[in-house]
């Protein structure tokens, strides 16, 4: 009924509770020190819970890819099955309540700025205001940057999203952050934000496109 918060729900695999605390413990440091924007919600930490066969329902009706393609067999044995997303009711899921992200955002994936190019031209005409958007993104831009030298390991699979004004969110950088412990790959993070201005390119395709 609140539609400013939903629930950030991850299937009961290895380590899904500890790589959600780490990842809202993240957020934390990244808002205190940053005062960077995630969709995480101050207190709220993740806890497994059982899930009800209806509510099982409801959700795998709602999902963006209900149905999950499972391969088996060799190159002469090939089969495939399809499941629903969840597919066993009284399983503990790892449930986290977030703040919502806006109905019109746009993703940026930095590695990747195929899915971001396709929904570029839908996103742009719902900016109302261009010189409130572009303030926005270049302060929250140098942000971004300040943030990542001083945490580079959250280079290692950059994303966020951006809403109608011009700010950033940022999104699923828990597992890759914590993942990067070795020396050499955040090295390599450092390298990649200073020299080649890490999400460069998505942004000066937004900035044209206004």
């Amino acid at each position: 009924s609140n539609q400013k918060e939903g629930y950030l729900i991850a299937l009961p695999e290895k380590n899904a509770l500890s790589g959600m605390i780490n990842e809202t413990e993240l957020a934390n440091e990244m808002s205190l020190s940053y005062d960077a924007k995630t969709f995480h919600i101050a207190g709220e930490l993740p806890q497994k819970l059982l899930m009800p066969e209806k509510t099982m329902a409801e959700l795998n009706a709602q999902v963006r890819n209900p149905l999950r393609v499972h391969y088996f067999g060799g190159n002469d044995t090939k089969y495939y099955a399809k499941h629903s997303f969840f597919s066993r009711p009284q399983v503990p899921v790892v449930v986290q309540k977030m703040k919502a992200s806006p109905k019109e955002s746009l993703l940026v994936h930095c590695a990747d700025n195929d899915f971001t190019r396709k929904q570029l031209p839908a996103f742009i005409s719902n900016v109302v205001d261009d010189s409130l958007f572009r303030a926005n993104l270049a302060r929250d831009r140098y942000m971004m940057y300040e943030m990542l030298i001083g945490m580079p390991q959250l280079a290692t699979d950059f994303q966020l999203m951006i809403n109608t004004s011009g700010e950033l969110y940022f999104i699923d950088f828990g597992g890759h952050a914590w993942g990067a412990s070795r020396m050499e790959e955040l090295s390599f993070s450092l390298n990649k934000i200073r020299e080649e201005g890490l999400c460069g390119e998505s942004f000066d395709m937004i900035n044209h496109a206004l």
